[in-house]
């Protein structure tokens, strides 16, 4: 089972704001999975690969931004109830 994101851990990750979030959702440049009424929840994969996405060519990343980015994404993965957590 894949690793689902509420949308306000999503925008954390993506660095937007979760209004952003849910505009992109809208005009479909991220897929989400409705869990119920008013309940949305974006994949891991999804998060990814808008990140994959986003970067530009040539664009040289700070090893040390990146290690936080991996250290958040971490501890958010273990903070996730537990229903929404892989198998």
């Amino acid at each position: 089972m894949p690793l689902y994101y509420t949308i306000a851990e999503a925008a954390e990750l993506l660095r937007l704001t979760q209004n952003t979030v849910r505009e992109y959702i809208k005009r479909g440049l991220l897929s989400a999975v409705n869990f119920g009424i008013r309940k949305q929840r974006i994949a891991h994969e999804e998060v990814d690969r808008y990140n994959r996405e986003r970067r530009k060519p040539g664009n040289t990343t700070n090893r040390k931004q990146s290690d936080a980015r991996v250290k958040t994404i971490r501890s958010m993965e273990k903070s996730i109830h537990p229903r929404y957590a892989p198998k």
